[in-house]
This record gives structure tokens, sequence and C-alpha cells, in this order.
């Protein structure tokens, strides 16, 4: 089959706005079979390689025959595909995700604190006969310092929160000036967590809340572990001389 022509919507070269554009497709045979294959622009390949893990090494050579036949190869500036429609989708998706790229470029990135706690005390049942287990006590507490960029949607031009660790990415290309020098929190990490802004007191602060509830487990721990008839007895014991136990008083029995 001869080369032809098709119209691709693709970013400008400024990654402002979307255009028209007539790509070439070159129908070749590979293995006895019609393979499809599009050369990606420079300029979108370039925005592209190395962001994410699927444009360092992605299962590009796809067979819709035999899943066993999928080649796991680099990313090249070569799409290929056995069928046109997929390789128009992917490409699309390229096209989306240069333009995702040149938004978090633009933007900035700030520090915060990611902070959660959560207290429960609810009684406890038993599933099958509905017994009841007492009541349980639950306390929920962790923070950490990441990046948060508010980036527009290239598609739908909606506002965006990533959260981006501090830790620097191994994947891909280290370039920081890109934005994709660090691994991005994948979770939606604003159910759930509360964001204030970061401040080195803040971090000292949380810092040690945080130390305070490990002394407070570890103690804990060593007051609850491994509860025996002796334990009991020494614990009330010593309650008792410190004063921090109510009077009990036996109820009279008729």
């Amino acid at each position: 089959m001869e080369p032809f022509n098709y119209t691709f919507e693709v970013p400008t070269k400024d990654f402002k706005d979307t255009e028209e554009k007539e790509l070439t497709v070159h129908p070749i045979i590979k293995d006895k079979k019609l393979v499809f294959v599009l050369t990606i622009p420079k300029y979108i390949y370039d925005k592209v390689f190395g962001t994410e893990k699927k444009y360092f090494n992605e299962y590009v050579e796809k067979s819709y025959f035999s899943p066993v036949l999928d080649k796991k190869v680099r990313f090249r500036n070569k799409l290929k595909s056995e069928l046109f429609l997929d390789l128009v989708n992917r490409f699309d998706e390229v096209c989306r995700d240069a333009g995702q790229v040149q938004l978090v470029q633009d933007s900035k990135k700030n520090k915060v604190i990611l902070v959660k706690f959560s207290q429960t005390s609810e009684k406890d049942i038993d599933k099958l006969n509905h017994a009841d287990k007492g009541l349980r006590i639950d306390s929920y507490f962790q923070y950490f310092i990441c990046y948060r960029r508010v980036v527009k949607d290239f598609v739908s031009g909606k506002n965006k929160n990533f959260y981006e660790s501090l830790e620097q990415d191994t994947w891909g290309l280290q370039d920081q000036h890109k934005g994709y020098g660090f691994k991005r929190y994948y979770e939606n990490l604003d159910d759930g967590f509360d964001v204030v802004k970061w401040t080195p007191e803040r971090e000292a602060f949380f810092k040690h809340i945080q130390d305070s509830f490990v002394k407070l487990n570890s103690r804990l721990a060593d007051f609850f572990g491994e509860i025996t008839e002796k334990k009991v007895e020494q614990l009330i014991s010593l309650h008792k001389k410190s004063n921090l136990l109510p009077v009990y008083k036996e109820q009279n029995k008729e």
C-alpha cells in the first residue's frame, strides 16, 4: 500500500492551542502482517519522552491476534499498530500528554504540608451473632511534606491539584525544569488530607507531634502489652497510689 495523509488534531508548537495538521501514515508489511506506522513530530516527541514511565519503556508494538506477541521496547518516535484506529487513538493520547507536560512546565509548585488526623470511639459488634465486643477506640495521625501544583487540564481546561514528592524520580529524564524530575502521587490526596503552607516552624511542629505520638504508642504498648493477672493487679495498685483511679465501691448484693 502507498503512504497516505491523515488529518490529526495536534498541539501548536507553542502548546497554547491545537490545530488540524496532515501527517503521513506508512502502511508496511511486517512479519507477513499489515502494520500502520506514524512518525511523531519531533516537538511533540521531545515534550513527552522521559516524563512518565509509559514514555520511557512501553508496549508500543501490540498484536491484536496474540498478546504473547506484544513487545516491550523503548519508546521511539514512531507509533506502530496493526489497527489504524488504534494508531489514531494512541497518537491523540501522546498529543494530549504533550500539552499537559507544557501546562505543568508553566505552572508553579509550592511546598506544602499534608496532615491527616482522625479518631473514633464506637461499639464493636460481632459480625456473626451481633454480640457486644465493647468500645473500640482508634486514633490516626499522619503528615508529610511535598510540592503542590495547580495545573489546568489540557483537555477540559479545569484546574487540578498535582502533588509531587520531595524525592527525585529515577524514571526517565531528570530535567527538573520540566517539572517532571520528582515522584508524583497518583492518589487523590485532596480527599482525606488537610493542606497547609509549609514553613520551617510548621514542619518542626508536626515533627514534634509525630514524635509525641510515637512515644505515646510505645508507652501504651508497654502498658497494655501481654496482659496477665499479675500485671493487672500491679497496674491497679500503682494507679491507686497515684490517685488516678476513682474509688471503687462494690455493689451490695441482695
